[in-house]
């Protein structure tokens, strides 16, 4: 992405571990209040992830996982998080330079997930594949979401936010699967585990429940 302007990354991701829950504060939702106690769950919506759809995933999730979720201010991206050729996002370039979040996101567990949202279209480094939704690090305890194709009108049909929003919160609790409770991926295609997910049709035929 060579004519791409250069964005300011946040100065050491100082910002992005500001601990707030930045959707609440931005839509006055009350039912996100900042949490005292540790944190299962952090969302971290990097630039131009709409807020709506933040406060989407973290409310359903702590509503029908019973787990702590809170989410950052947007985080900072650069250019040299790119495939030049493909102009790509690549996970294993997000989570390199966001590798410090598990010290500096606090108050946490030893279990605690670290889920990075991204409106760019995301592949991963060897791009075996034409898109990724979704790469999870269980080492690192984190994991990238892509939404960029869980669009409509990236094949053209108008965009639904709901649906929008039910894939998101699909792709974030497979993720808590992998990433807190050590789920395996299923065959299942019930289980919000089912894998491997090669697009919305698949997408939109798993579950939400983990079988």
């Amino acid at each position: 992405m060579t004519a791409m302007q250069p964005m300011k990354l946040l100065p050491p991701l100082l910002a992005v571990i500001i601990m707030l829950s930045g959707c609440a504060n931005k839509t006055g939702d009350q039912s996100n209040k900042i949490p005292s106690g540790p944190v299962d769950v952090w969302l971290i919506p990097m630039e131009g992830v709409a807020a709506e759809y933040v406060s989407s995933v973290q409310d359903r999730l702590t509503r029908e996982t019973g787990l702590t979720v809170r989410a950052t201010v947007e985080a900072g991206k650069s250019p040299d998080m790119y495939n030049t050729a493909s102009r790509q996002i690549v996970s294993e370039k997000i989570v390199e330079a966001y590798k410090d979040m598990p010290e500096r996101l606090k108050p946490s567990t030893p279990k605690t997930a670290y889920i990075i949202l991204t409106a760019d279209d995301l592949n991963q480094e060897d791009r075996k594949l034409r898109f990724v939704f979704m790469t999870t690090f269980p080492a690192q305890r984190m994991g990238v979401i892509s939404m960029a194709r869980m669009k409509d009108n990236l094949n053209g049909a108008l965009v639904v936010p709901t649906r929008t929003k039910e894939r998101l919160y699909k792709m974030a609790k497979k993720a808590v699967g992998i990433l807190y409770y050590g789920y395996s991926r299923s065959s299942d295609r019930h289980s919000v585990m089912f894998s491997p997910v090669m697009g919305l049709e698949d997408l939109d035929q798993v579950g939400t429940d983990w079988k």
